[in-house]
């Protein structure tokens, strides 16, 4: 006759064996490394009291989406007890479609206290997701391409003053949004191609003089645009293709002291002799020239 009670007493132990184990933190923390960061957030919680401690104690967590937020998931991650340990997120396109997903990922945003670097470019934020963004205040990296935030959502993003980069490129600006960025006097790389700076947009821009890098490409500069751009002194790289510039603006690009590349393709150079300006760019490799 087989015992049922002895194996059922022994299997009890055995498990209450297991819960009552601890590896070592050293390890734990080991084992960390591979897990992916969006398990963590969401149900690090639930492996033991040990993991809980040490995840918030000693993890900076990287969050990298690559497919839609369900609401259940982005319903996780507002309440994840691990959004102050988040030091960088992406959101790639479109993972924040879902009806309701947008809200709460921002509301789990403005937990993030420690979050330094954002990725939330194609996933329709418009004005209001700007303006909640705009609160991140601790941010020095964001990337809002393509959200279709306009001047409005700029004058949030300008309140963002410890950013070094910026990427607002593809948002329906104009002038005065441009003015607005321009407030941010931290930024050393900056990418706001395909809006509609013009002239007096390349005017403030040109009041930026800690950029090294700056990304204007199909924003309808002239060549009096490309005066004030010629300004900037600090700049190694800068994307200017695809304006309205002649031969006199290469002679002046030409003339950068400072450039280390250049991409000024698909502008209107060749004529009056400007190409030979830039194929003759002292500072600039040949390489590192964009013409065609």
């Amino acid at each position: 006759m087989i015992n049922h009670t002895t194996s059922t007493t022994t299997t009890t132990t055995s498990i209450k064996t297991l819960n009552n184990f601890n590896f070592p933190d050293d390890i734990c923390s080991e084992i960390i490394l591979y897990l992916p960061h969006e398990f963590l957030l969401w149900s690090g919680v639930l492996i033991s009291k040990q993991w809980k401690q040490i995840i918030k104690q000693f993890t900076k967590i990287n969050l990298h989406f690559t497919q839609s937020i369900t609401l259940e998931n982005s319903r996780l991650m507002m309440q994840s007890e691990f959004l102050e340990n988040v030091i960088g997120a992406k959101f790639q396109l479109n993972t924040l479609l879902e009806d309701g997903v947008l809200d709460n990922v921002l509301d789990a945003l403005q937990k993030m206290s420690q979050l330094t670097k954002l990725d939330i470019g194609m996933n329709k934020l418009g004005v209001k997701g700007a303006k909640e963004i705009g609160k991140l205040k601790q941010l020095r990296e964001l990337n809002i391409i393509y959200n279709n935030i306009g001047n409005e959502g700029a004058e949030y993003i300008s309140q963002l003053e410890n950013l070094t980069y910026l990427d607002i490129a593809c948002n329906r600006m104009d002038v005065e949004g441009v003015k607005s960025i321009c407030k941010l006097k931290q930024l050393t790389d900056l990418s706001i191609h395909r809006n509609s700076i013009e002239k007096e947009g390349a005017k403030y821009l040109s009041e930026l003089n800690q950029l090294t890098k700056l990304d204007i490409a199909c924003s309808d500069i002239t060549h009096n645009g490309a005066k004030h751009i010629c300004e900037m002194n600090n700049l190694t790289a800068l994307n200017i293709f695809d304006n309205r510039l002649k031969a006199d603006s290469a002679k002046l690009i030409s003339e950068m002291k400072n450039l280390k590349y250049l991409d000024i393709h698909r502008d209107e150079i060749a004529n009056g002799g400007g190409i030979e300006y830039i194929k003759h760019f002292p500072s600039v490799p040949p390489s590192f020239i964009k013409l065609n």
